[in-house]
Protein backbone atom coordinates (compact mmCIF):
# COMPACT_ATOMS: atom_id res chain seq x y z
CA UNK A 1 0.00 0.00 0.00
CA UNK A 2 1.27 3.65 -0.33
CA UNK A 3 0.42 6.45 1.17
CA UNK A 4 -1.00 8.69 -1.30
CA UNK A 5 -3.77 5.47 -1.68
CA UNK A 6 -4.34 5.83 2.33
CA UNK A 7 -4.90 9.55 2.01
CA UNK A 8 -7.32 9.45 -0.94
CA UNK A 9 -9.76 6.70 0.41
CA UNK A 10 -9.57 7.41 4.14
CA UNK A 11 -13.17 6.81 5.34
CA UNK A 12 -12.39 3.58 3.72
CA UNK A 13 -9.18 2.84 5.81
CA UNK A 14 -10.28 3.78 8.66
CA UNK A 15 -12.16 0.67 9.78
CA UNK A 16 -8.67 -0.96 9.10
CA UNK A 17 -6.56 1.40 10.77
CA UNK A 18 -8.97 1.29 14.00
CA UNK A 19 -8.82 -2.18 14.15
CA UNK A 20 -4.65 -1.93 13.89
CA UNK A 21 -4.59 0.50 16.70
CA UNK A 22 -7.79 0.38 18.60
CA UNK A 23 -6.81 2.88 21.39
CA UNK A 24 -7.26 5.66 18.34
CA UNK A 25 -10.66 6.93 19.19
CA UNK A 26 -12.85 7.05 15.93
CA UNK A 27 -13.43 10.66 15.90
CA UNK A 28 -9.94 11.86 15.89
CA UNK A 29 -8.85 9.39 13.30
CA UNK A 30 -11.59 11.20 10.98
CA UNK A 31 -10.31 14.62 12.16
CA UNK A 32 -6.46 13.81 10.70
CA UNK A 33 -8.03 12.85 7.71
CA UNK A 34 -4.90 11.50 5.72
CA UNK A 35 -2.38 13.46 7.05
CA UNK A 36 0.49 11.07 8.11
CA UNK A 37 2.14 13.33 10.10
CA UNK A 38 -1.12 13.66 12.49
CA UNK A 39 -1.15 9.71 12.30
CA UNK A 40 1.95 9.19 13.59
CA UNK A 41 1.64 11.46 16.33
CA UNK A 42 -1.27 10.04 17.45
CA UNK A 43 -0.44 6.53 17.10
CA UNK A 44 3.26 7.50 19.63
CA UNK A 45 0.39 9.26 22.20
CA UNK A 46 -1.88 6.03 22.39
CA UNK A 47 1.20 3.60 22.72
CA UNK A 48 3.51 5.20 24.86
CA UNK A 49 5.85 4.99 22.15
CA UNK A 50 8.69 7.67 20.77
CA UNK A 51 7.70 9.14 16.84
CA UNK A 52 10.35 6.81 15.17
CA UNK A 53 8.47 4.00 16.89
CA UNK A 54 5.04 4.91 15.64
CA UNK A 55 6.44 5.53 11.67
CA UNK A 56 8.22 1.88 11.92
CA UNK A 57 4.81 0.43 13.58
CA UNK A 58 2.82 2.35 10.43
CA UNK A 59 5.58 1.27 8.37
CA UNK A 60 4.74 -2.11 9.00
CA UNK A 61 1.48 -1.65 8.39
CA UNK A 62 1.83 -0.01 4.94
CA UNK A 63 3.80 -3.20 3.88
CA UNK A 64 0.76 -5.48 4.05
CA UNK A 65 -2.34 -6.16 1.84
CA UNK A 66 -4.67 -4.07 1.56
CA UNK A 67 -7.99 -4.95 3.16
CA UNK A 68 -10.60 -6.74 1.37
CA UNK A 69 -13.19 -4.24 2.89
CA UNK A 70 -10.89 -1.02 1.54
CA UNK A 71 -11.58 -2.52 -1.86
CA UNK A 72 -15.28 -3.23 -2.04
CA UNK A 73 -15.94 0.43 -0.59
CA UNK A 74 -17.98 2.29 -2.65
CA UNK A 75 -15.55 5.21 -2.35
CA UNK A 76 -12.63 3.18 -3.61
CA UNK A 77 -15.21 1.71 -6.50
CA UNK A 78 -15.88 5.76 -7.15
CA UNK A 79 -11.87 6.42 -7.13
CA UNK A 80 -11.39 2.76 -9.60
CA UNK A 81 -13.56 4.13 -11.94
CA UNK A 82 -12.29 7.72 -12.25
CA UNK A 83 -8.99 6.48 -12.76
CA UNK A 84 -10.13 4.06 -15.18
CA UNK A 85 -10.71 7.47 -17.61
CA UNK A 86 -6.90 7.41 -17.77
CA UNK A 87 -6.92 3.99 -20.26
CA UNK A 88 -9.96 4.67 -22.42
CA UNK A 89 -9.91 5.63 -26.61
CA UNK A 90 -10.61 9.43 -27.21
CA UNK A 91 -14.60 9.65 -27.17
CA UNK A 92 -15.41 6.76 -24.35
CA UNK A 93 -15.87 7.93 -20.60
CA UNK A 94 -15.89 5.48 -17.82
CA UNK A 95 -20.00 5.59 -17.77
CA UNK A 96 -20.13 5.25 -21.34
CA UNK A 97 -22.25 1.71 -22.04
CA UNK A 98 -19.81 -1.16 -23.24
CA UNK A 99 -22.03 -2.22 -25.95
CA UNK A 100 -21.15 0.83 -28.21
CA UNK A 101 -17.61 -0.07 -27.65
CA UNK A 102 -15.86 -3.49 -28.33
CA UNK A 103 -17.30 -6.88 -29.41
CA UNK A 104 -20.05 -7.25 -27.13
CA UNK A 105 -22.64 -7.76 -30.95
CA UNK A 106 -20.02 -10.26 -31.89
CA UNK A 107 -20.79 -14.16 -31.20
CA UNK A 108 -19.10 -16.11 -28.66
CA UNK A 109 -16.24 -18.41 -30.45
CA UNK A 110 -17.18 -22.01 -29.03
CA UNK A 111 -14.31 -23.07 -26.60
CA UNK A 112 -11.10 -24.88 -27.99
CA UNK A 113 -12.13 -23.65 -31.58
CA UNK A 114 -10.15 -20.76 -32.94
Amino acid sequence: MTWNDIAQNWTAFSPALLQRWPEIEEERLMTIDGRRDLLVAEIAKQSDADTAEAERQLAQWLDGEVPADVITSEHHDNASITASANELPPGETPLDDDRQFGDDDLAARPMGRS
